[in-house]
């Protein structure tokens, strides 16, 4: 349920900042609106009926909300605030004996049977007493576990799935899930908003038109990816009735998390065909407007098989016999593997924005020679241009980085900042998860320096060309142009 109503705190969240951009847009028709009277009574009449539901809305999302938070602490963080464990149970109202038994029925398995407990010598002897109002919340768990432990002699697989449905409901992840579908959903709103209505419309070349846009749409498949696995993670508590339930099957396991390496290792390889582009422009920056748009789809096509190649390599020999509890982890056998190519990437996109710094100081240096405005002009095309890529894969790299070390910090020394392996689990299991906040800031700072670089150009234009339309100046300028082109034409 808990599981239920945050899906639902999520919905109404993207619902009310929805409703907020509704309320906009209503208020800008309301006041910008030149119409008739009857026209403009219709729409105060529906302005006002559209905040008087959004104002509905928004106590309803505040109350459910509070309440909604307000339970999962007091379930998973409430012995913290409240150590009487009987005052803890009034002020939840709803932890009481009844639910303990049942959580330990679901954390033993059906195929083992309880030995009796009125059975002589056996380590479960419980008497109707003990289940008295005074009877403590250490006491009931002490029963709770004692169940538990009397299966897991038996057998290994009892522990294992108690060790699963710990880390399923672990609050740190089932946290990190809800607040990673949301940023991978609006992740993709300045990705496709920059690859559909900028990127087409600067002055770049077509080759890295291409290269940037296979790039974001790269990013934007691997948010779309991500989304998914997070949602389906999210559903899958609704549908087990068991603990091995929550566990993911191994072939749904081999295909999604081969889909997760490949999307997020893609996006790597496109910074060093950029670099490559860029330099190439650099070199001819006299003419290279005027060549065809080949090396950039057959860098990306080049990008797209060695990536595929690569994944394939490293995958084709993992069984995935063992489940996960998640899609992004990596089993034992894999992980190695995938770090060491992480690494490898990771030490190529290096070098490559250190080649980056040398390539913008180059470029600065030709942009600042003397030569004609025709050739200055198609020098601060590639200058621009190279600037905007190298930012972009700066930011690449950074947060990229940043994920590699992450990951490979809390799995091989984890357990000396985490010594609990749940908790350890559940922080691998978030941290694994960020990648979706790099796909919103790559796309936001895509966005951004598009306008900037945007707004530098109409400035310098204004600033260079300034011809006078009015008055005495005016006449004269007028007076130039035509005599400039009655000479053009009696010189043909």
């Amino acid at each position: 349920m808990f599981t239920f109503f945050c899906t639902m705190l999520v919905l109404n969240s993207i619902n009310f900042i929805f409703n907020a951009f509704l309320l906009r847009q209503n208020n800008r028709m309301n006041k910008n609106s030149t119409s008739s009277l009857a026209s403009k009574y219709q729409r105060e009449e529906v302005y006002q009926s559209t905040k008087f539901a959004i104002f509905v809305i928004f106590c309803h999302f505040l109350l459910f909300g509070v309440y909604v938070i307000g339970i999962i602490i007091l379930r998973y963080f409430g012995d913290a605030v409240i150590n009487i464990p009987i005052n803890l149970v009034a002020a939840r109202g709803f932890y009481t004996t009844k639910q303990c038994i049942t959580r330990c029925n679901l954390l033993s398995n059906e195929n083992y049977e309880t030995p009796s407990p009125t059975h002589a010598g056996s380590p479960l002897q419980i008497s109707k007493s003990h289940f008295s109002i005074d009877t403590t919340m250490n006491e009931i768990s002490e029963v709770c576990f004692s169940v538990s432990f009397l299966h897991l002699k038996s057998s290994f697989k009892p522990q294992f799935d108690f060790q699963v449905y710990q880390l399923t409901y672990h609050p740190v992840y089932r946290i990190s899930l809800f607040i990673h579908l949301i940023i991978s959903i609006f992740s993709l709103i300045p990705l496709i908003y920059f690859v559909i209505f900028k990127l087409f419309k600067t002055g770049f070349h077509g080759n890295l038109k291409f290269l940037l846009a296979s790039y974001f749409i790269s990013v934007s498949l691997f948010s779309i990816d991500f989304a998914l696995i997070s949602l389906s993670e999210i559903l899958i508590p609704f549908f087990a009735k068991r603990p091995c339930d929550l566990l993911i099957p191994s072939k749904y396991l081999k295909i999604v998390n081969s889909s997760v390496s490949f999307f997020m290792t893609l996006s790597t390889f496109f910074p060093v065909s950029i670099t490559i582009e860029r330099f190439i422009a650099m070199k001819s920056a006299e003419n290279y407007e005027e060549q065809r748009v080949i090396l950039g789809p057959l860098l990306a096509i080049f990008n797209i098989l060695l990536d595929a190649l690569t994944i394939y390599l490293i995958y084709r020999p993992e069984k995935f016999k063992d489940g996960a509890i998640s899609f992004v982890f990596f089993p034992k056998t894999l992980a190695p593997k995938m770090f060491i190519f992480f690494g490898v990437m990771l030490l190529l996109n290096f070098i490559n924005l250190i080649f980056n710094a040398f390539l913008l100081r180059k470029n600065h240096r030709i942009h600042s020679s003397t030569s004609t405005l025709t050739s200055k002009y198609q020098r601060e095309e590639v200058y621009q241009s190279t600037k905007f890529a190298i930012f972009v894969i700066f930011c690449h790299f950074l947060l990229f980085g940043v994920y590699v070390i992450g990951i490979f910090v809390l799995r091989y020394f984890g357990s000396f900042i985490v010594p609990d392996s749940t908790d350890l689990l559940a922080v691998r299991g978030a941290f694994s998860t960020m990648m979706p906040v790099y796909n919103l800031v790559v796309g936001s700072v895509a966005v951004y320096l598009n306008h900037k670089i945007k707004l530098k150009k109409n400035r310098e234009i204004a600033g260079t060309i300034r011809l006078e339309a009015t008055g005495n100046v005016g006449a004269k300028n007028y007076e130039n142009a035509i005599l400039d082109i009655w000479n053009s034409v009696s010189t043909k």
